[in-house]
């Protein structure tokens, strides 16, 4: 998918590759490369609540199945509200790993590569979880495939029939919602994110000196670079809060252990 481009999918890592998929997140965010960006600046005092800012990253909303955030319902949501609410600036591909055995089910995730949170903007990656037989078939009727992320990726774009949400047995159709990986285009210090966010449930330091922000009330993570890794960015990733510790903890875990 010619949208999709090598350094796009590079910036995001490839996390959603695993089934648990912060676990490659948590390594490949500290090596990522930025480009120099503004700092992320307050906007100027309201009048009144009503012409407050809204959809902002840290306006993140728990509900009965899941967490509300960018006009999403983390956990419920499918393919169709997510096309609905991005239109044209969603574009959705099927990700293998190279190397992935090929009885291994690629994973289908979409991306918005400039999304206008409010005041803020960055990179959007969605995660859609999705029965392994729809995406193996899915994988099978691609009409284009791409190597991307410097080789260490493929990128499967999607046939119309899988994206035919009028089929209750289409890709399209049966697709979930589990995961939102945001990364801001300013630069941003832990200071700055607990000040939107609220003080942390738990901080967790990795090897280098990164930190990740726990939420798990809001089935929110936030990776921090740190002060030696001037060259990475924040990742705010969000779930369900009821899918917090398989999704985001357990992975955490097992990563710092490899480290």
């Amino acid at each position: 998918m010619s949208e999709l481009s090598s350094a796009s999918v590079a910036s995001r890592g490839v996390w959603w590759l695993r089934p648990v998929w912060l676990a490659t997140a948590f390594v490949l965010f500290v090596l990522a490369g930025a480009l120099i960006f503004p700092v992320w600046t307050s906007p100027p005092p309201v009048a009144a609540a009503a012409s407050a800012p809204q959809g902002l990253p840290w306006q993140v909303k728990p509900t009965a199945e899941g967490s509300e955030v960018f006009g999403l319902l983390v956990g419920q949501s499918g393919l169709p509200q997510a096309q609905a609410r991005f239109g044209d600036n969603l574009h959705l591909a099927l990700i293998q790993a190279i190397g992935t055995k090929d009885e291994e089910a690629p994973a289908l995730e979409g991306f918005v590569e400039r999304l206008e949170a409010g005041f803020v903007t960055g990179r959007l990656v969605l995660a859609f979880e999705v029965d392994d037989a729809l995406r193996r078939k899915a994988a099978e009727r691609s009409p284009k495939r791409e190597v991307g992320s410097g080789g260490r990726v493929r990128q499967l774009s999607l046939a119309a029939d899988d994206l035919d949400v009028r089929n209750a047995e289409s890709l399209a159709s049966q697709a979930r919602l589990v995961g939102l990986s945001f990364t801001p285009a300013a630069r941003l210090d832990e200071a700055t994110l607990v000040a939107r966010f609220g003080e942390p449930a738990e901080r967790v330091t990795g090897a280098g000196g990164e930190v990740q922000l726990l939420y798990p009330a809001t089935g929110v993570a936030i990776a921090v670079p740190g002060a030696n890794q001037s060259a990475s960015r924040v990742v705010i990733q969000y779930v369900a809060p009821g899918e917090f510790e398989a999704r985001l903890r357990q992975p955490l875990a097992a990563a710092s252990a490899a480290q």
